[in-house]
Order: structure tokens, then C-alpha cells, then sequence
């Protein structure tokens, strides 16, 4: 996965973003939604994104499936401190 603070050119010319992550918690995204993903680097970027002043409405997504749909409210959680009123989360089947 690629760190975004790498590719600083065009920071600014985002204004709004959607992130499809499926998961609230590591082993989830690990092990059962994005097999061999990198929660740290995930959550790295995640902080890095909310910090770019220009992008004024991010969509974090959730795919609910069996193996998820109980970390709804962790993920949710976890979107708002992350990217406060910024975050217009979605659910989705």
C-alpha cells in the first residue's frame, strides 16, 4: 500500500474522497476483508488524508458482510475521531 504523503503534488486538488476499508478493527481488515492489507498504513493514511485542509467531505465505506457487520459501531467510531464532521460514513450491503 502506498503511503500518500509520497505523492504530495496533488494534495490540494483534492476536495472530496471516498474510502472503501470494510473493517473497524486490524485483524478483520487483516485477515477477512483485505487479505494481506496493512492496518498501520491504512490508519497512517487515514490521519494523513484528515489533515489535508482542502478536502471538505470524505465518505469512508463499509461493506457489510457476515464476517463484519458486528464492527458497524467501531468503525463508525473510528471514522468521526479520525476525520471528526468531516466523515459522511456509509453503509453498505
Amino acid at each position: 500500500m502506498m503511503r500518500l504523503d509520497e505523492i504530495p503534488i496533488i494534495n490540494n486538488l483534492i476536495h472530496k474522497i471516498e474510502i472503501s476499508i470494510d473493517a473497524g478493527t486490524k485483524e478483520t481488515y487483516e485477515t477477512k476483508t483485505r487479505l494481506n492489507g496493512d492496518w498501520d498504513t491504512l490508519i497512517e493514511n487515514l490521519k494523513f488524508i484528515s489533515t489535508i485542509k482542502t478536502i471538505n467531505y470524505i465518505k469512508p465505506s463499509f461493506v457489510v458482510q457476515d464476517c463484519n457487520y458486528n464492527e458497524m459501531e467501531t468503525f463508525l467510531n473510528l471514522m468521526k475521531s479520525i476525520f471528526g464532521k468531516k466523515a459522511h460514513v456509509f453503509f453498505g450491503k
